[in-house]
């Protein structure tokens, strides 16, 4: 194989619940159940490929956190107290006086 010949490969891939994980993480939440949603814009219109036809087209606005009510379970849904938990506080030593 010459050095131009490119071969695709599979890039990194992160699953939905760790990407909300990854989110719960970056924005700090510490409390709260979250899922990811994901934002779409649609466009319609004429494709012209030989005669034209009605489109579509899609594309991605988004990724969010949405906030998930106690209730509602999901292999996808994560509690942040449980993969975010509040950091532990040291307690500070007194000084010792003598």
């Amino acid at each position: 194989m010459s050095s131009t010949d490119v071969t695709p490969q599979a890039l990194d891939h992160i699953g939905i619940r760790d990407l909300a994980i990854l989110l719960v993480k970056h924005f700090g939440h510490h409390q709260g159940r979250f899922q990811v949603a994901i934002g779409f814009r649609v466009g319609v219109g004429q494709v012209h490929i030989g005669d034209p036809l009605p489109g579509v087209m899609v594309g991605i606005e988004g990724v969010m956190l949405a906030p998930v009510s106690e209730g509602i379970q999901g292999i996808d849904v994560v509690d942040a107290a449980e993969v975010n938990p509040e950091p532990k506080r040291k307690r500070k030593q007194a000084a010792l006086i003598l």
